[in-house]
């Protein structure tokens, strides 16, 4: 059983698993998608039947359509970001890039893949599902930003919302209504402005330019949502244990200028000490690659107890005392997770102990992980290397803009059977507070990049909240409801952030976000 299902028994409920989750989770494991060109992954059957029906716009037609166009959405979610005219910009048009042969994509192996969850989710109020409560959201934000990646040749995960809107999709759900449909003899015609046929067409080329970069997965409840993104995020986690152990030996050579201006001594000093801590666990848990003879790892019980006093008294001299450095929450996670691994996971024989190489793998493909990031965060903090105010190591990105429900009913105390509504009293809710998946993703999945988003409707409260959440992700997308279209605030640690307004009034914001998401996780565009 996963740590994580354990820590939140009542929400992770096997009953609840999605059906059909493992055939997903077979399909990225089995297809290209993960580890080359991902030409085999599923197409969008409306995407595609539209696309044989792109014919359907003779120029002879005749144009009795309307002025002016549908609204781009049929709602105003306020978990979405929709801009005004998001389909006035310039991005709908067809790609300009001069190779549109299957070669014009990267197939490299374990190519960074972008994770995006949008949409909203459901709580249901009973097992039979009739009702439910909704966390509403047309999934506009995260299909733009979903086509910003696709179109800059990045592999997109897309968990979303089902019915919500999906990368390339806006127009169509938009303008095919009974209204805008036309019989032509035994042909159906689509009866809409020349606007609007351009628009829509540019997203028929552009969806199948880019289809075998796009994977998406459908859910409907919290549950389905909660399984989905924990799973997947595990999936990517482990291609990134598997690239760190086998592609990159340990040895990070720097020079260190201990001379040099530091901002913040102690924290430096902390970095070094960890650094050195972690590498002795490394020395300690070492063992030949080749040998696929043993299964287990024999670890001298002293040397363990050792390691683990030396890991308590680093918490005590060092990490309580820096609970605001950017890298406390990944220190804590893996100092705990090592002394979990040197006592809990044991099995006692003699002198030595005896751990499960399956254990050491991962442990050691974390601990080479973040020796990268501290050492990177090292340099900058002593000015050795010139870097910009980021440094991230290369992985897959997760970025959360679904809207998940806060709240829920565990599945055993659901009524069994559609509530009452004729009954005299009127029904009352004891709901639980929904696990949050950002801080579970990030404990249980550290090897992973993660961008997250914060909305509330007082600014006060969302920086507050904001400069909270920020130590459970590497950058933070903070949103006012009633200016949601204009600006965001970008958190990238505690109490730094800066406001990022909308360029100009024909592009939607979400171009000016992945713009920078690109440039802080150093994702080549």
């Amino acid at each position: 059983m996963e740590r994580y299902i354990s820590e939140f028994p009542t929400f992770f409920n096997y009953e609840l698993r999605p059906y059909g989750i493992d055939e997903t989770l077979r399909q990225l494991r089995e297809s290209s998608f993960l580890w080359e060109d991902p030409s085999s992954c599923e197409e969008n059957p409306l995407m595609n039947d539209l696309a044989e029906a792109s014919s359907a716009f003779p120029d002879d037609f005749p144009d009795d359509s309307p002025n002016d166009s549908p609204n781009d959405s049929p709602d105003d979610s306020p978990n979405d970001s929709l801009d005004d005219s998001p389909n006035d910009s310039p991005n709908d048009s067809p790609d300009d890039s001069p190779d549109d042969s299957p070669n014009a994509f990267p197939t490299n192996p374990l190519s960074d893949i972008i994770l995006i969850t949008s949409g909203g989710t459901k709580a249901p109020l009973e097992k039979a599902s009739v009702r439910h409560i909704d966390n509403f959201s047309t999934g506009m934000r995260g299909a733009l930003m979903g086509e910003y990646f696709l179109k800059k040749n990045k592999k997109v995960i897309f968990l979303h919302r089902k019915g919500s809107f999906t990368p390339f999709d806006r127009q169509i759900k938009c303008l095919a209504n009974i209204d805008n449909l036309k019989v032509v003899g035994q042909n159906i015609m689509l009866n809409i402005s020349e606007h609007d046929r351009e628009k829509l067409i540019n997203n028929i080329i552009n969806y199948n330019k880019y289809k075998r970069n796009l994977f998406c997965i459908p859910y409907e409840t919290i549950y389905d949502y909660g399984f989905y993104l924990m799973e997947i995020c595990n999936l990517l986690n482990k291609t990134i244990e598997e690239k760190n152990v086998l592609s990159n030996p340990i040895h990070v050579e720097c020079t260190n200028d201990e001379e040099g201006s530091r901002n913040n001594v102690t924290v430096v000093e902390m970095y070094k000490h960890a650094e050195s801590i972690l590498r002795d666990v490394l020395t300690l848990l070492s063992y030949n690659e080749n040998d696929t003879t043993q299964s287990f790892i024999s670890i001298d019980r002293t040397n363990a107890s050792k390691m683990v006093s030396t890991i308590n008294s680093f918490f005590h001299s060092f990490l309580e005392k820096n609970k605001n450095a950017e890298l406390f929450l990944d220190l804590q996670t893996i100092f705990d997770d090592i002394i979990h691994l040197l006592s809990d996971d044991i099995i006692a024989k003699e002198e030595m102990y005896n751990i499960e190489k399956s254990s050491v793998f991962t442990m050691y493909s974390r601990i080479t992980f973040l020796l990268k990031k501290l050492r990177c965060f090292i340099q900058k903090e002593e000015k050795c290397i010139k870097k910009c105010d980021n440094c991230m190591c290369p992985s897959h990105l997760v970025i959360l803009c679904a809207a998940a429900s806060d709240f829920y009913i565990p599945h055993d105390e659901l009524s069994e059977h559609k509530i009452d509504s004729e009954a005299n009293s009127s029904p009352i809710f004891q709901m639980t507070l929904t696990p949050k998946f950002y801080k579970l993703a990030r404990k249980h999945f550290p090897l992973l990049n993660y961008c997250i988003f914060k909305l509330e409707d007082n600014v006060e409260n969302l920086l507050k909240k904001a400069s909270h959440r920020i130590q459970f992700a590497d950058l933070l997308i903070a949103n006012v409801l009633s200016t949601r279209y204009e600006y965001v605030y970008i958190f990238k640690k505690k109490d730094d952030y800066f406001l990022l307004k909308r360029r100009n009034n024909v592009d939607p914001i979400e171009d000016d976000i992945c713009s920078y998401i690109s440039q802080h996780f150093d994702i080549p565009t």
